[in-house]
């Protein structure tokens, strides 16, 4: 990910990000998961990447169903991208 930072590309940040809190997740750390997916959501909103920012939704999702909660709040966001 430093790479992407250095290089001043902020989209692949977020991308890599996405990506690190699903493995949180993955691993049962959810709360970890949380945070970081906040801060891709944050960087794809800013860089206007509409369809990672879909796929990041999709994650909230899924972090909800974990948490035993519904993920319709999350799947209507996605679809909104």
């Amino acid at each position: 990910m430093s790479r992407f930072r250095v290089a001043g590309d902020s989209r692949g940040v977020g991308v890599v990000l996405l990506h690190q809190a699903t493995l949180e997740r993955r691993s049962g750390d959810p709360g970890a998961a949380s945070r970081i997916l906040a801060e891709a959501m944050e960087i794809l909103a800013a860089v206007a990447d509409g369809t990672t920012l879909g796929l990041a939704h999709c994650a909230r999702g899924h972090l909800a169903l974990a948490a035993g909660m519904s993920p319709a709040e999350h799947l209507a966001a996605a679809r909104r991208r």
